[in-house]
């Protein structure tokens, strides 16, 4: 399937990616779904989308995967500034370039977060 070895350095979207070796990976179903449906955004090189992570909980997972995903009670940062911009981050899904931060994240909800794969 294309994979390569984590000793060579691999981009997408123009970003550093490190391929979750590990950890239990699920796919959504998007094609043709955005991008007026020409999926230029799935390109595997620097003009596609970067890769994002998002940590939940195992029990998370089928609520997203039901229902979409959609901005949740949490909000831990809905005050917080941007660091880059100053801007307050507001309302919002949560999603982070790196799996470290995701993992953090999803362990972060209590008791029983799991990354699938990994614990």
């Amino acid at each position: 399937r294309g994979h390569t070895s984590d000793l060579k350095p691999m981009t997408r979207g123009g970003q550093p990616y490190h391929a979750p070796v590990g950890c239990k990976r699920f796919a959504v179903k998007v094609k043709g779904q955005f991008d007026s449906g020409d999926n230029t955004w799935m390109k595997m090189d620097d003009s596609g989308w970067a890769v994002a992570y998002h940590g939940t909980s195992q029990a998370g997972c089928w609520g997203i995967l039901q229902q979409g995903l959609k901005p949740g009670g949490a909000q831990a940062y809905l005050t917080n500034k941007d660091a880059r911009t100053g801007e307050v981050i507001g309302n919002g899904v949560y999603c982070a370039p790196s799996l470290d931060v995701a993992v953090q994240y999803a362990r972060s909800r209590g008791a029983g977060a799991k990354i699938a794969g990994r614990d």
